[in-house]
Order: C-alpha cells, then structure tokens, then sequence
C-alpha cells in the first residue's frame, strides 16, 4: 500500500516532468529505462571494480585507466554526425529514417577509422617500447569502431524506446561482469581485463542489432544520402568539435597525470573520477528524454524558457543530493569498496564530485543550444574550458599530483558550463537562470 507520503512524491515528479515538456507519463517511462540501465551498472560496476581495483593495484589499475583515457580521446573525432542533431532530425522527419540513420552510421564510421589510425600513429611513435600499453591502447580503440552500430540506440531515443538499448547493454555488462570475476580469481595480468571491455562492447552491439530487428527494423534498408550528408556535418561539425572538446578535457586530466606524475598517482586519482562520475548518467538520461520535446517548443520562448528553468532547477537539486553525502563519506566509500592502498583518492572525492554541479547544468544548457542550433557558441565555451583544463593541469599537476588535477578538473568545468554564459550577450539570461537554479534549486 503506498503511503500518503509516498503519493505526494510521485505525484511532484509527474509535475516536474510535465513542466519540463507535455507528455510527462512517456519522458518518465523512457527515462526510467536510461536510469535503470545506470543503476544496474551502478550497482554491478562499483563492485566489480572496486574488486579489479584491488586485483590490479594502484600502478596497474593506473595504467589501465590511461590507455582508456587516451583512446577516448580520439573517439570524438571520429563521429562526423553528432548525436543531438541526429536524435533531433529522426524527430522531426521520421519519415526519413532509414536515410538520416545510413547517412550518420557511414559518417561516423569513416570518421572512426581515421581517428584510429590517427591514435595508432601517436601511440605507437610515443611508447614505441612499451609493448603492454600499446595493447591496451589498442583494444581501447577497436571497441571505437564497434560502437559505430550505436546509430540503432539513436533510432530509439528519437521514439523514446530507450529500454531495448538499456536491456541489450545491460545483458552485455552482466556477462562480461561475469567474466571480469572469472578473470580476477584466475589471477589474470591486466590485458584480459582491457580485452573483457572490448568484448562487452561487442556483444552489446550485438545484443542491441537483435533488438532493432524484434522492432521490425532492418539495417539493410538504411541508404546513404549525399544530402543528408550535407546537412548533418553543417549542423553536427561544431557540436563535434565541442564534444571532442569535451572529451579531451573530460580525460586529459588522467593522461597528463599519467605522463607528468606516474601511473601510482594516477590509479589513486581514477578510482576518485569513477566515484564522482558514477552519477553522471542521471543528467544525459534526462537529457536524452527531454531533447526531442523542448526542440518543439523552439517558436514559444516563453514556455520554452519555463521548461529549461525547471529543468536546471531539477539539475542542480539532484547534484546536492549526491554531492553532500558523498563529500562527507568519501573516506568510508573508498575504504570499504577499493581498500587501504587507495585512501588518498577520499580527499580527491570529497572535491571533485562537486564538479557534476557543472557537468549537469551543462548538458541542460546543451539542450538550449541544440535547440537553438547554436552549435558554434557551444564549441567556443567548450575550447575555453578545455584550454583551461590544459593549462591548469601543466601548472598544478606536477606541484600537486592528483589533487592539483582536481581543482584543475573542478575550475574548468565551471569555466565551460556557467561561467561562459556571462561572455556572450545572448546568453546572459540562461547565466541567471543557472544561477537561480544554484541558489534556489526547487524543481517543482
């Protein structure tokens, strides 16, 4: 029996949801899909790897998280249509699915290869003697090409039936977690375990085409239009380049840890950006679910202006929720789940989850611009935060170690998301509306 307590809430959520965007019932629904698939990943995947974590150690649990950091990089690089712009297109022509999906899936699928071939040529001049992390490197940059058959999760998000992505990834992730404890009771070296990542991303590739075709979909009908082409690398390239932008500066902070410090420091620091970033899939399912309405609302500033306050309110509510406990239990988190030999990550914690302030509030405000097709402007403040993530990494990081990345990481993500709006003119409401979302972040 559900109490009256209980009803109350329920019902606040709904009303959040309906001031966000008409059809709350359906964002709740296909979000609630997106926030299962994290929590099950949340749930499985902070227990596994703070179990690989203590089987590798803090040296080789470093070196891993490099190789990840640095083929990432790159990824980036290769989409050449980005996912907002073709979420956003299937929305309004669904018509033309088949065309906008063939046209994003070979776009990103050429974009891919030369970014790999780009990462395979720096790697390879820049460790040409360390034989173990160009493995890993590469392993890391095979699951790239893989993910290219993501353009089928993106048909999905555009019709809010985000649970058949959510049901083949997790399968996926369960299986492979399974592997994953095989692999640490079997004392197995580190390059299994970068290997188990790509066969994860395999099978739920796999996985994911299965579902596509039970929809009564086929990639054999997708078609490659020179126009459509066109039109998704005009309006995709600045959105790209930001997100790349993003990449870098969301992981250059481990691999410029792992050159200017050492892979011990950086083991320590990596188990630190999971526990901040864990979260982090509350804000992009949201995103992803709320894209396709407010892009609609695109003629009626006024209402559209009501449903991104509510949205940045609903942002920042759920950042103090998971910032306050956290900042204070680090220590115990830290202990319980990863072990004494990586307690010097609590600290780093402790500051670095407040960064998610800006990372929600930044996707919410990507909504805006995406709507708004202001990928330019978007770009431009993602170049001014990741310049001075750069910058303040090269000075902190060999003075501070991994703290030094933290407030690195911390100051440049409040550059990028908040901060920047008050550069630009146009943009000076939406640093208001952020701020009043900071100071008074009621959602309902």
């Amino acid at each position: 029996m559900i109490s009256g307590s209980q009803s109350a809430g329920w019902n606040r959520l709904l009303l959040v949801l309906d001031r966000l965007l008409p059809g709350g019932n359906q964002v709740l629904a296909n979000a609630s899909w997106l926030v299962l698939d994290k929590m099950f990943r949340l749930g499985v995947g902070l227990f596994v790897g703070a179990w690989v974590s203590r089987h590798l150690g803090p040296k080789n649990f470093g070196l891993l998280a490099f190789t990840t950091s640095f083929a990432a990089m790159f990824v980036g690089l290769g989409a050449l249509a980005s996912e907002n712009v073709v979420v956003r297109d299937l929305s309004r022509y669904p018509d033309q699915r088949d065309r906008i999906l063939g046209t994003a899936f070979i776009l990103r699928l050429a974009g891919t290869f030369a970014a790999g071939l780009l990462a395979v040529a720096i790697a390879w001049s820049r460790y040409p003697d360390d034989f173990l992390r160009r493995l890993c490197i590469a392993l890391a940059l095979a699951g790239s090409f893989i993910q290219v058959s993501d353009a089928m999760d993106l048909c999905f998000q555009s019709r809010l039936l985000s649970k058949y992505t959510t049901i083949a990834k997790n399968a996926a992730f369960l299986l492979t977690a399974v592997l994953r404890i095989i692999l640490i009771r079997a004392g197995a070296p580190i390059q299994a375990f970068a290997l188990a990542g790509l066969c994860e991303i395999g099978l739920g590739a796999l996985l994911l085409w299965v579902a596509y075709r039970q929809q009564g979909n086929s990639i054999r009908s997708w078609r490659w239009d020179a126009a459509w082409a066109a039109r998704l690398w005009k309006d995709s390239w600045p959105l790209l380049l930001s997100g790349t932008m993003i990449l870098i500066y969301m992981r250059i902070d481990q691999v410029m840890l792992g050159e200017l410090s050492n892979d011990q420091e950086l083991g320590v620091y990596a188990v630190a950006v999971r526990y901040a970033e864990v979260w982090y899939f509350i804000p992009i399912a949201l995103q992803s679910s709320v894209l396709p309405g407010i892009v609609q609302l695109a003629g009626d500033p006024a209402k559209m202006d009501q449903r991104l306050q509510h949205l940045y309110n609903l942002m920042a509510f759920i950042t103090y929720a998971v910032a306050l406990p956290v900042t204070f239990l680090s220590a115990w988190i830290i202990g319980l789940l990863n072990g004494p030999k990586f307690l010097a990550a609590a600290p780093m914690l402790s500051i670095l989850v407040w960064s998610g302030m800006f990372v929600s509030l930044g996707v919410a405000r990507g909504v805006y611009l995406t709507s708004m097709n202001w990928p330019k402007i978007q770009m431009a403040f993602t170049l001014v935060g990741c310049l001075t993530n750069i910058i303040l990494n090269f000075l902190w990081i060999p003075r501070y170690g991994g703290m030094g990345a933290v407030w690195a990481t911390c100051i440049s993500y409040g550059v990028q998301a908040y901060l920047s709006c008050f550069l630009y003119r146009p943009l000076w409401k939406t640093g208001w509306m952020l701020t009043r979302a900071l100071l008074y972040p009621k959602p309902w």
